[in-house]
């Protein structure tokens, strides 16, 4: 599994769960293995999403992006806590464009 040997640290300096356009440091981070360095969970939850949907098997799928109205949404809805399976319209390309 992507979290195996991983430990999770909350970094929030506030009671908020924002992820995007945000300070690095105010992101809830993972420790992984893999990596020397901490990187934010929500990084970790989306290349699960790509890995279980096969969206890693896409050609393009960094290329191209998902329509703009569903990408906002999500961006939007993930800020204030819902899960990717909570959000209507999500798919690969949804969750690349979320990753880029």
């Amino acid at each position: 599994s992507f979290f195996s040997g991983s430990s999770l640290r909350r970094r929030y300096k506030h009671h908020n769960i924002f992820m995007y356009g945000v300070p690095y440091d105010s992101l809830e981070l993972a420790s992984l293995i893999k990596y020397k360095s901490e990187i934010p969970v929500v990084l970790t939850v989306l290349q699960s999403y790509l890995e279980y949907n096969h969206g890693f098997e896409i050609e393009g799928i960094f290329r191209k992006n998902g329509k703009e109205e569903t990408f906002l949404n999500a961006m939007s809805k993930m800020d204030i806590g819902y899960s990717l399976n909570d959000i209507d319209g999500v798919n690969n390309h949804i969750v690349a464009q979320l990753i880029k």
